[in-house]
């Protein structure tokens, strides 16, 4: 049965507890878990199939969820949160759905071949380092969504997720973790999964700590998206337009004007690309932050202004055993495709490039204060060479966003709740301490 129909279905009893308007959701996923590891080779499938319905009246509302199929007349518990609005129907842009959502999952030879050719990779550019553990997790989901304002939706997504563990070379007893996350398996590169992974145990066995210092930063896309992580606050929900405007400069710019923030639901190669959000509401395309000019926060539909304003479609549902809330899909700093990465490097005749943060990152908008620890190499005449284990990027947060100097093309997007994204970042000003 469709979510329109089952709307109906459960309406009568919904009502009757004076919750007039309602909304179901439903959802059915599928997913293939593949590992190595000192158990050997272990493989797994699993199917779930979930629900949830919404329902509000003038005083109260209802938030219940449930596996297999919603009942048809209750019971439901009793109604106790506050009110809310459900979405009215609204037009949306034109939409064709990613091809790559029909490829089939992952079978256990493919996933072999992916750990075989990661630890390969890495060997080659590190010998001696050994992949110990490794985990492919690789689904398919598809949603329905109908309320009763009108709106009767479905979407479909993809998602693969890597998990590998590896060990430095030798005696050493160094281990670290890398994820790496495609919309579909066969995307990813194990070349440069053993790059980046190699480099990290590079930094770890040889690196050294640095003195006070302050020089020019070329921030890899790993440290890019954590600053973007910590700078959320001045970019979602409704009170970020006055965060951000109270940092602005005199001429307006909240950040260098080199940088330019989007959000893109429908980023045609992102995890989430999607026509609707979990709302149902037909999503689109914001720049929020436009040549480091504040255009506009990411918020909800009903606190759009004017109310006439068309909405983002901005709500995002992570599982269907949570209601939805505000949040990007792809939420990114724009590349210069004109730029590669070696051009930002060579451009440092005397600075640091780091390329993973470290545990214990703190952002402090209101005190305009920030602390990352960060991992990387000195470098010397645009080259990198030494490496250095721990050192901590400060200072203000409005020195960081103004002193971004350059831009690269290499933009990567990490998993956190919904998709990060940035290039690497050459950065001036910035302060460097021991770690």
């Amino acid at each position: 049965m469709k979510a329109a129909q089952w709307l109906k279905t459960v309406s009568p009893s919904l009502s009757r507890k004076g919750l007039a308007d309602q909304e179901i959701f439903l959802k059915q996923g599928r997913s293939r878990r593949f590992e190595i590891g000192p158990q050997g080779v272990l493989a797994s499938n699993s199917n779930e199939s979930g629900w949830a319905i919404r329902a509000t009246g003038s005083r109260t509302s209802l938030f219940v969820a449930g596996t297999d199929q919603p009942p048809a007349g209750g019971p439901w518990p009793a109604a106790d949160g506050y009110p809310i609005q459900l979405p009215p129907r609204s037009p949306g842009e034109e939409w064709s759905e990613p091809a790559d959502l029909d490829v089939p999952l992952m079978v256990e030879g493919e996933a072999l071949e992916l750990f075989e050719a990661c630890a390969r990779e890495l060997e080659r550019e590190l010998p001696g380092a050994r992949l110990l553990r490794a985990v492919l997790e690789d689904g398919a989901s598809s949603s329905q969504i109908a309320n009763s304002h009108g709106i009767d939706a479905a979407m479909r997504a993809r998602t693969s997720t890597l998990f590998l563990e590896v060990a430095a070379p030798g005696g050493s007893d160094t281990r670290i973790t890398g994820f790496a996350t495609e919309r579909e398996a066969r995307r990813f590169s194990p070349r440069s999964l053993g790059r980046r992974l190699a480099d990290r145990l590079v930094v770890r066995t040889r690196g050294t700590k640095v003195d006070r210092d302050r020089a020019p930063c070329l921030l890899a896309p790993p440290v890019t998206v954590r600053i973007l992580a910590g700078l959320l606050p001045l970019l979602i929900g409704r009170e970020a337009a006055g965060r951000a405007r109270a940092r602005a400069d005199r001429q307006g710019r909240l950040t260098s004007e080199r940088l330019t923030i989007v959000d893109n639901p429908r980023l045609r190669e992102g995890l989430f690309s999607a026509a609707i959000d979990g709302e149902g509401v037909p999503t689109r395309a914001l720049v929020l932050v436009e040549d480091g000019i504040f255009r506009r926060p990411l918020v909800g539909w009903w606190q759009v202004e004017p109310r006439a304003a068309r909405p983002a479609g901005c709500l995002r549902r992570p599982s269907w055993r949570e209601p939805p809330r505000v949040g990007p899909s792809h939420l990114f700093i724009q590349p210069d495709q004109a730029v590669p990465v070696h051009s930002l490097l060579e451009a440092v005749p005397r600075g640091y490039y780091f390329l993973e943060t470290l545990p214990g990152a703190r952002f402090d908008l209101s005190a305009d204060r920030f602390s990352l620890p960060v991992a990387g190499f000195q470098v010397s005449d645009g080259r990198a060479n030494q490496p250095v284990s721990r050192a901590v990027l400060q200072g203000r947060i409005g020195a960081l966003l103004h002193g971004v100097q350059g831009v690269a093309r290499d933009l990567t997007f990490l998993p956190a709740g919904s998709a990060l994204g940035g290039p690497s970042l050459l950065v001036h000003g910035l302060e460097i301490a021991a770690g």
